[in-house]
């Protein structure tokens, strides 16, 4: 087995892969040149794990751009999250619950929502037009942005705090918390079992995670494995 390991981050050095809106620029999001190496590898029929230690709500839309899809993954997140196995749906903004004086104005590049004459949303999309995150504003400020996952349900919520992030809420599938981010302080809380674990950085959760998975990984199939890295 041969298990790539993409760089695919934000430089924020929140553990966040890029998800662009669908009128961004998106010259910059690959996955470096692994892309390429993993379908040499596929076309050779070897078998190829990508290994996502970040988080891509819409990651299965991009890897089906780049002709990945299908591809086995272990996702950092997902393993976070609890979403093990979860069929796909696809989620309109109108499936939402919306207060009945909503007024919608229909822009060039994206949807936005007014109550009694007030912005109170902001709708965007991905490229394929999939519903990518929604903005919440109180006041004409922003104060939550609500992303969904490409298979079709709230993944996560980011608390906005006088124009600052503050915090980040992930949900499973049935819209249960399940770790919460402060990105202020940078620590981390995890819903397990046991209780809540509490991590004194994301890069301490991430590096449990992952370990765990390759120690289960080599149970599994041994010690044939070989790790791709990528650079960038």
């Amino acid at each position: 087995m041969y298990y790539f390991v993409p760089s695919y981050y934000q430089k924020t050095g929140k553990w966040r892969g890029n998800s662009w809106v669908w009128y961004a620029n998106r010259s910059m999001r690959e996955f470096d040149d692994i892309v390429s190496q993993i379908k040499m590898f596929r076309a050779a029929e070897k078998e190829v794990t990508l290994v996502v230690s970040c988080y891509i709500p819409d990651l299965r839309y991009y890897l089906h751009r780049q002709g990945l899809s299908g591809i086995r993954i272990y996702s950092l997140f997902d393993q976070i999250q609890g979403v093990f196995s979860y069929a796909p749906g696809l989620l309109m903004w109108e499936d939402l619950d919306w207060p009945e004086d909503m007024e919608w104005v229909y822009t060039q590049f994206l949807i936005m929502g007014y109550q009694d004459g007030v912005h109170v949303v902001n709708i965007e999309f991905g490229p394929e037009s999939y519903l990518l995150w929604i903005d919440r504003f109180e006041q004409k400020e922003k104060v939550c942005r609500q992303i969904y996952d490409d298979r079709g349900f709230l993944s996560s919520e980011i608390i906005y705090r006088d124009g600052r992030e503050v915090e980040q809420i992930f949900y499973n599938t049935y819209g249960r918390k399940t770790c919460t981010y402060d990105l202020v302080q940078g620590t981390v809380l995890v819903k397990g079992r046991d209780g809540l674990k509490k991590y004194e950085k994301m890069e301490d959760l991430v590096r449990e995670c992952i370990e765990r998975y390759f120690l289960e990984q080599k149970k599994k199939c041994g010690s044939s494995g070989v790790l791709v890295l990528s650079a960038s």
